[in-house]
Parts: C-alpha cells; structure tokens; sequence
C-alpha cells in the first residue's frame, strides 16, 4: 500500500504559521517571498515524497514542509554575507541543499534507488 500522490490538505502548513516559523509573523514585506518558499516546499517534498514504500503521516509531513520552507526561506531572504572583527567577509548562510534538514527521516519513507 502506498501513500496518496498529493498529501491531504491538513498537511500543508498555512501561511501564518509558516510566518511564525520562520520568525517573520509582523512583517509584511516579506509575504510574497513566504508564499514562493511554502509552494517551493511543497512541490520539492511532493515530488520527493511521491512514492513512498510506507505511509507518512500528515503531521510529519507538515513539519517537513515547515523546515524545508524556513531552509528556503533562509537563503534567500536572510543576510548572505556579514563582515568579521577581522574585515573579513564571512558568509552568514549556508548553501546546503534545502532537504538537507529533513533528508534523515525521509529515508524511514522513501526508497532513494
């Protein structure tokens, strides 16, 4: 038996919750770079996630939404490069893979070969 292709609704974290995962809940600015992270999420763990060998529960999915979103958010909206004590120009982000963060508990899910 396998899991659905597309996750059941409740999965899928809102908006505003995302907002307050990332720690961006009064800023406004920022909702369309939320919007474009979340949907990035879900589409790279749908795709990720399409055929697992065993059910994921909607509540593990909805956490592997939020933490890949908020890696996204992340590198993309958080400072890339900062200067030391040193006048060195350190960079402040990595540029890790976005499913690095959850790429351990898929592996209880999805076959990777």
């Amino acid at each position: 038996m396998t899991a659905p292709a597309t996750p059941p609704e409740d999965a899928v974290p809102s908006l505003e919750e995302f907002a307050s995962f990332v720690g961006a809940e009064n800023d406004d600015t920022k909702t369309v770079a939320l919007t474009r992270d979340l949907a990035a999420a879900v589409e790279l763990l749908n795709d990720f996630c399409k055929d697992p060998y065993k059910p994921i529960p909607p509540a593990t999915m909805r956490r592997w939404y939020l933490k890949v979103g908020a890696e996204m958010f992340d590198e993309n909206n958080g400072p890339s490069q900062y200067t030391d004590r040193f006048e060195n120009v350190v960079t402040a982000r990595s540029s890790r893979d976005p499913m690095n963060v959850v790429i351990r508990e898929v592996r209880r899910y999805v076959s990777f070969i």
